[in-house]
C-alpha cells in the first residue's frame, strides 16, 4: 500500500495536475509582482530641402497605484499560500490512494471468502442429496441449500462487478494499467 500511495503522489496524472496548478500559482505570483512592460515609439521624419532627419523617441512606463507595494505583497501572499495548498492537495491525493487500495483489497478478500463459502456449500449439497436419497433428509432442505448456493454465486458476481469498478478507480488514480492485482492487507495504523 505504501508503494502504491508513493507512486500515486509522485507520478500520477492527479499529482501532475496538482503540481501544474501550483506552478500556475507561482506564475501568477511572478506576473503580479512585475511591472507592466514599457512601450517605445520612434518616429523618423526627413526634410527634403535640408536633407536632414528628425528622430522623435517616446518611452512610456505605465504605472498603477498598486505598483507601490500592494502587488508585491499580493505576490508574496500567493507564494506563501501555494506551499500549504500543494501539501493539502497531495495529502488529499494520498488519502484517496489509501482509500482506493483499501477498497480494492477488501473487495478482493470478500470475493475470496465467498469462493470458499460457495465451495463448502457445494460439498454440503452433495451430502444433503445423499441424505435425501437415503430418506434421512427432506427434499425441501436440498432445494433450499441449492437456492442459497445460487444466491452466493449471485453475490459473487455482484462483488466481481464492484471489484472491476474499484480496480478502474485504483489504476486511474495512480496512472497504472488496470490488471488483476493481488493486494496485501493494508497496514493497521493507530
Amino acid at each position: 500500500m505504501d508503494g502504491y500511495i508513493q507512486k500515486t503522489v509522485e507520478a500520477s496524472p492527479a499529482a501532475t495536475a496538482i503540481i501544474g496548478e501550483i506552478q500556475g500559482m507561482e506564475a501568477t505570483a511572478i506576473e503580479t509582482g512585475q511591472r507592466t512592460n514599457p512601450t517605445l515609439q520612434a518616429d523618423v521624419t526627413s526634410v527634403r530641402n535640408n536633407s536632414g532627419r528628425e528622430v522623435e523617441v517616446e518611452f512610456e512606463q505605465p504605472l498603477r497605484g498598486s505598483d507601490f507595494g500592494v502587488r508585491k505583497n499580493y505576490a508574496a501572499a500567493i507564494r506563501a499560500a501555494k506551499n500549504g495548498e500543494q501539501k493539502a492537495k497531495l495529502l488529499d491525493l494520498s488519502h484517496d490512494a489509501a482509500r482506493a487500495y483499501t477498497d480494492l483489497w477488501l473487495a478482493q478478500e470478500k470475493i475470496s471468502l465467498l469462493d470458499r463459502i460457495a465451495d463448502n456449500a457445494q460439498r454440503q449439497i452433495k451430502t444433503v442429496k445423499e441424505a435425501v436419497a437415503q430418506g434421512m433428509a427432506d427434499t425441501g432442505d436440498a432445494k433450499i441449500l441449492v437456492t442459497e448456493v445460487n444466491e452466493l454465486h449471485l453475490q459473487k458476481h455482484k462483488l466481481k462487478a464492484e471489484h472491476r469498478i474499484l480496480l478502474n478507480t485504483f489504476s486511474r488514480l495512480a496512472g497504472i494499467p488496470a490488471e488483476d492485482y493481488v493486494l496485501t492487507a493494508p497496514p493497521v495504523r493507530q
